[in-house]
């Protein structure tokens, strides 16, 4: 049985990169959501976010959006019109609307609440 780690939402506005890094030095990592159910169960715990994007492991490098534990991009959230292949410079960190639960590019340094996994 394979056992899908936990999400915790923090409730602390910081931006992408502090994001990932107190994941990793609190928990494990920031949140990838590589499936329906884990995208389904990451908006159920954002509910009680206090802005209306949460941070989750995704960013843009080079010329590929990845997740920051190394899974593949194969399941995607992106709104119909976002086409994020290539986005702004700015705008190189996924986030997830909390009330539609798509993703969206945004700026990195825009100061969000974030998922992180529990150890």
């Amino acid at each position: 049985m394979v056992h899908s780690p936990q999400l915790v939402l923090v409730q602390k506005n910081m931006t992408w990169e502090e994001a990932l890094n107190y994941c990793r030095d609190t928990y494990t990592d920031l949140a990838s959501l590589t499936s329906y159910q884990e995208n389904t169960l990451a908006v159920r715990k954002s509910t009680k976010a206090e802005v209306s994007h949460v941070w989750i492991g995704l960013h843009f490098v080079v010329r590929y959006w990845i997740w920051v534990d190394g899974h593949a991009l194969e399941y995607q959230a992106w709104s119909e019109d976002e086409d994020p292949k290539c986005p702004a410079r700015n705008l190189h960190c996924g986030a997830l609307e909390t009330d539609t639960n798509i993703w969206t590019p945004r700026d990195c340094g825009e100061k969000l609440n974030f998922l992180c996994y529990e150890k």
